[in-house]
């Protein structure tokens, strides 16, 4: 032990002791979380309350639909910053209510 801590030059990467953590690899308080540690936390919480699971994705797809529902799949679009429609239409739902009225509205 005492040789190892008078040591002058770097331990041997396969001599590194590996049974504590890194300061760096711990997670502190008030770092980012990232979208998978997000969505993991939101699965937690939800575990811990009682409630149905969700994932933050699903906020993205209802917020998607009510847009392209209200004011079209162009405005979608744009919200949600895609530059080609077709993938907007993977996120907003298209929906029903509309298709219903529109074909009572032809006979």
């Amino acid at each position: 032990m005492a040789l190892r801590a008078a040591r002058k030059s770097k331990v041997q990467p396969s001599q590194v002791d590996r049974s504590k953590p890194d300061a760096e690899t711990v997670r502190k308080t008030g770092t980012e979380f990232t979208h998978d540690s997000y969505a993991a936390f939101v699965h937690r919480a939800c575990e811990r309350a009682g409630v149905p699971p969700w994932s933050p994705g699903q906020l993205r797809h209802s917020f998607a639909t009510e847009v392209r529902s209200r004011f079209g799949l162009e405005a979608a679009q744009v919200l949600l910053g895609h530059k080609r429609a077709d993938v907007t239409q993977v996120y907003a739902e298209t929906a029903l209510a509309n298709a219903v009225e529109a074909a009572k509205a032809m006979g």
